[in-house]
């Protein structure tokens, strides 16, 4: 059974509030960005947790990337531990990034348990955001 100690900190950049949902976006939310930014608390954070998140982020299916809410919120808390980290383990993650970005066009939108299909512009803008401060 693997621990995770989580660090408790102020972040940056809040995320949450950039996308107008605040504290109501939900526990898996603040949950996977609470592991975000513990890992980018570590100097330097373990690979094989760094990777958990990207498990928990879309998978490449012959070109096409399936997208709902919680792998939506694992990129998003992807860009904040890059971002927060100062880009530990770059090497990995920024080309995970760019391949999602270049594949926004043909993601296909699961929808979630209320019925509705999340847009494009969303995900679009964080990844845009990251990738921007990172350069």
């Amino acid at each position: 059974m693997c621990t995770l100690r989580l660090a408790v900190r102020q972040p940056a950049l809040n995320m949450a509030d950039l996308l107008g949902k605040g504290a109501g976006r939900g526990f898996y939310f603040n949950t996977v960005l609470s592991l975000a930014r513990s890992l980018a608390a570590q100097k330097p954070a373990s690979i094989d947790k760094v990777e958990k998140l990207l498990c928990m982020s879309p998978v490449d299916f012959h070109g096409i990337f399936q997208l709902d809410e919680r792998r939506r919120d694992a990129v998003i808390a992807l860009g904040v531990f890059l971002t927060e980290s100062k880009l530990q383990h770059k090497e990995t993650v920024v080309p995970y990034l760019l391949r999602l970005l270049k594949g926004l066009p043909k993601v296909q939108w699961i929808e979630d348990s209320s019925g509705k299909k999340h847009r494009g512009t969303e995900i679009s803008f964080m990844l845009a955001l990251t990738i921007g401060n990172n350069q």
